[in-house]
């Protein structure tokens, strides 16, 4: 189940349920992100963007640096500017960058690249992953904030 139909079973919890999404992964960003560039890091991005070029290759083995999966990881910078988000006008979960990060001229902003590259998705989350802060992290939150409700949703 994504976001999205995750949100559709509980707006009837209440009216601002975008807004409690917001708080939650607001107060979790720490955890969500962390588990979005874990997994990126150790399985490359779902579907594969493809493999490194060779003089990426000889350079990522020249500082000891793994080569497979392809994870866009080099020096961990780019990954330091992610931070997750609610998308709620697509009511679904995803990283953005909070700052830009230049490549080496100093000219051009690295997320403006890779998003050239490979497209938006390289900061969707998998289904496998929205699933998993839904249930997880989600779920337990609104409870939390509706203590009196049966929150209990058909499915989880």
């Amino acid at each position: 189940m994504n976001l999205g139909q995750y949100i559709s079973k509980v707006q009837g919890f209440s009216n601002n349920i975008d807004s409690e999404i917001e708080r939650i992964i607001k107060k979790k960003k720490g955890y969500i992100g962390g588990l979005w560039k874990r997994n990126r890091y150790n399985r490359g991005f779902v579907p594969s963007l493809g493999d490194y070029a060779d003089s990426t290759i000889r350079q990522k083995q020249a500082k000891g640096r793994r080569t497979s999966p392809f994870n866009l990881f080099n020096e961990g910078e780019w990954y330091d500017t992610l931070e997750p988000f609610y998308n709620v006008q697509t009511k679904e979960l995803q990283m953005y960058s909070t700052r830009p990060r230049f490549d080496a001229t100093g000219k051009k902003d690295v997320n403006f690249i890779l998003i050239s590259k490979y497209g938006w998705k390289i900061f969707d989350f998998t289904n496998e992953e929205s699933n998993f802060v839904v249930t997880q992290i989600i779920d337990e939150e609104l409870a939390k904030t509706f203590p009196n409700t049966d929150f209990t949703i058909p499915g989880f």
